[in-house]
């Protein structure tokens, strides 16, 4: 996203994207240039609308202060309003607006119903209070029993069989283009799947070999390391070998139970022992019952004697 808009510098600059008539909008994502810290900090403070070409501040999405990241800043719209355009407009003092890229995100029909305005899809969050409040006296409540402690060392990765992917599957896509499926098995970290925000989201790679011929003693997880609150989103989280995207049905990983596995977040990488479970499909999943988004940046396999 090396193109940018840039405006005089004035008050209340804004941009705006046409988009089609009636479209809801459930997120607003918009992407800062990322070259010089001194330019990416003009983009400051703003608010996101939708509306009409009639009426652009229809709708208020929300409000993001002192932005100075390259994003992409998301900017969540609880209600899905409908529109054909959507505005963001700069609030404070005058300055330039400069920006790479602005896109509108309809919800996955139906609309989920009443989810949590937090967390949101991949963005950075705004900056934490100058004074957080205070810790609270309590201690933490205990991890529920699907939340155990990660699993022992792998053996060195040197010793293990790596198995080729040749296809990925997701219960969901976020966005095809920012976060496309095939990022799961691409071989770069920083590239990353995202699905959308549900119940059990899962995401799926197929194995070479045909089917069932491949006894899978170890996966490798890269969670997301650009953000612990993020990277956070990961656990609990279960692995499965079966016959089919998407199959849980039998040989869970990180036995004996409970199976669901929670790790710091971090990048990682996070080895599971998959006891050489024979198969043709490995498949990651949420545990719990918490809508929330699965955004990871790599799966790897590994094969052992069976």
């Amino acid at each position: 996203m090396a193109t940018l808009i840039a405006t005089e510098s004035t008050t209340a600059n804004w941009a705006q994207i046409a988009i089609p008539a009636s479209t809801p909008v459930s997120y607003v994502a918009i992407y800062n240039r990322n070259d010089e810290s001194q330019y990416m900090a003009w983009l400051g403070s703003f608010d996101v609308y939708v509306g009409t070409a009639a009426s652009p501040y229809a709708t208020k999405c929300g409000s993001v202060a002192d932005y100075s990241e390259a994003g992409p800043r998301i900017v969540q719209c609880p209600t899905a309003p409908v529109g054909d355009v959507v505005r963001i407009e700069q609030t404070g003092a005058a300055r330039y607006l400069t920006i790479a890229e602005l896109f509108a995100c309809s919800p996955s029909p139906p609309y989920p119903p009443a989810l949590p305005p937090s967390p949101f899809p991949p963005a950075l969050p705004p900056p934490s209070p100058s004074n957080p409040p205070p810790s609270p006296v309590t201690p933490p409540p205990p991890l529920p029993p699907w939340a155990p402690p990660p699993p022992a060392p792998a053996p060195p990765i040197e010793s293990l069989t790596k198995v080729t992917i040749t296809g990925a599957q997701q219960s969901s896509v976020f966005s095809p283009s920012l976060y496309p499926v095939s990022a799961i098995y691409d071989g770069d970290v920083n590239t990353l799947i995202a699905t959308n925000q549900e119940i059990g989201p899962t995401v799926s790679v197929q194995l070479a070999g045909g089917a069932g011929n491949t006894n899978v003693c170890y996966v490798r997880v890269f969670n997301r390391g650009d953000n612990a609150e993020y990277a956070g989103w990961l656990s609990p989280f279960e692995i499965y070998v079966g016959s089919s995207y998407g199959d849980v049905s039998a040989n869970a990983c990180n036995g004996p139970a409970p199976f669901a596995m929670s790790v710091p977040p971090t990048l990682g990488p996070f080895m599971v022992n998959c006891h050489g479970h024979p198969g043709s499909f490995v498949t990651l999943v949420h545990a719990g019952t918490a809508p929330r988004f699965l955004t990871i940046g790599e799966l790897e396999v590994y094969s052992c004697s069976s």
